[in-house]
């Protein structure tokens, strides 16, 4: 079978422009930020490869300095969008910044004289850098997240990073002519497997947002109920047989149906939102916090015996009491009630999750009964022991 490269990144431009359009669409019904940076990146991708294509048409500097500028460009928009898809800023002028300076070494492989082997390498380095990079920070996820869609991703962007990394070296060790690795069989079995690999990876990055849709409580950005327990079970499992503690929160909003009821429910999510944020930035890393349901939120801290769950939940209890009177500058108490309860290994046998959200959630009404924006912990003996703090009016 004969692979021509010419075809190939003709076929490359087509399929990542359609992948692109996809993207677009997922991410107007989906609405998701992420897949708008992803479908940017393949839509560079496409006209990145169309440039490529019209090497032999238009001036090499021009389609070699433009193509692989938008393919630099495009590459790292997805690593943008694995940020944005985590929460995080997507530092755009950085991504800009880079482009430019691997653009600005590819013109460099023209001012000095056609350096063939240098640019083939430069271009080869810089995409295994932005799919290396990417790779690594799809890996840095919260403790007890599902891995799978992740890990496919992953291993695709790391595959692409090798690919590229494996052709640097060859041209850069004499192994692979820079004729062979332009226009040769190895060249048309590179660009066949990463037509391969984009594909996939824009399949993947859909089964990254879907599983995010399924897993995740659109208002606050947590994990929704069915997650936030099955986290809490791997985590709990993982406690049980490296015999370390765990400790479980439920958090409920205080008079929730009066703010609704007051300020109207526009204002009722942002209070849960500004909650939300304010207790995920409060808490230690490897901790995480689900809404359980309603305006209840379950938190889950690993290696926390009960004297540091009752710190840390007096902590969300004072960033809630600190900020959420302010959101949108409604007046007025907006405070929360934390039952605690914890899995001591030294003092308790087998629980399971059940067993301690329902410890939660019984000091938790425990809480409520006295009089509200406090912090009470399960005591085994059936007493429940709270931390000192007057409900405010």
């Amino acid at each position: 079978m004969t692979l021509d490269v010419p075809t190939l990144f003709l076929t490359a431009t087509i399929l990542s422009l359609l992948v692109g359009a996809m993207q677009a669409v997922a991410c107007v019904r989906a609405e998701s930020e992420a897949l708008s940076y992803w479908a940017g990146a393949s839509l560079c991708f496409g006209s990145g490869c169309f440039l490529v294509y019209l090497r032999d048409t238009l001036p090499l500097p021009i389609s070699s300095l433009l193509g692989n500028g938008l393919i630099f460009f495009g590459l790292g928009l997805v690593l943008s969008g694995v940020r944005v898809f985590d929460g995080r800023p997507a530092h755009i002028p950085l991504v800009l910044a880079a482009t430019a300076i691997g653009t600005a070494m590819l013109a460099a492989t023209f001012a000095f004289g056609d350096q063939l082997s240098a640019r083939i390498a430069i271009v080869s380095l810089v995409v295994a850098l932005w799919a290396g990079v990417g790779s690594a920070t799809l890996l840095q996820t919260e403790a007890g997240a599902p891995l799978l869609s992740r890990m496919v991703a992953t291993v695709l962007l790391s595959s692409f990073a090798l690919l590229h990394l494996a052709r640097s070296i060859g041209v850069l060790s004499g192994l692979l002519s820079p004729d062979a690795a332009i226009h040769g069989r190895p060249q048309a079995i590179m660009l066949l497997l990463a037509i391969c690999l984009a594909v996939a990876w824009g399949m993947g990055s859909l089964f990254m947002v879907l599983d995010r849709l399924a897993s995740h409580d659109a208002l606050t950005g947590l994990v929704n109920r069915r997650m936030t327990l099955q986290r809490a079970r791997l985590l709990l499992e993982d406690a049980l047989s490296k015999r370390r503690p765990l400790s479980v929160l439920m958090v409920d909003l205080d008079h929730f149906k009066s703010i609704n009821d007051r300020f109207g429910h526009l204002v009722g999510d942002a209070v849960l939102r500004t909650f939300a944020r304010g207790a995920r930035e409060a808490l230690r890393a490897g901790d995480f916090i689900g809404r359980y349901g309603g305006e209840e939120f379950c938190v889950v801290l690993p290696g926390a015996r009960a004297e540091v769950a009752r710190s840390i939940a007096e902590r969300l209890r004072a960033v809630a009491e600190r900020e959420l009177p302010l959101v949108q500058a409604q007046e007025g108490p907006v405070t929360v009630t934390i039952g605690t309860a914890s899995y001591d290994p030294d003092a308790h046998g087998f629980v399971d999750v059940e067993d301690l959200i329902q410890q939660a959630d019984h000091a938790l009404y425990e809480g409520k009964r006295l009089g509200r924006n406090r912090v009470i912990s399960f005591s085994p003996s059936g007493e429940p022991l709270f931390e000192v703090r007057a409900a405010r009016a």
